[in-house]
């Protein structure tokens, strides 16, 4: 498998896990989760 492949399937993968993660009714969007997760993982 591609290196690009391999990515495309990582970021599929966290948007199904952030999905399941993240009810509607949370009032978050995908997006601002994102937001508050990237400084976790570079920190």
């Amino acid at each position: 498998m591609s290196d690009a492949l391999k990515m495309k399937k990582l970021i599929w993968d966290c948007q199904k896990d952030i999905a399941a993660y993240l009810p509607p009714e949370s009032g978050i969007t995908e997006h601002q989760l994102l937001q508050r997760l990237m400084p976790r993982l570079h920190g």
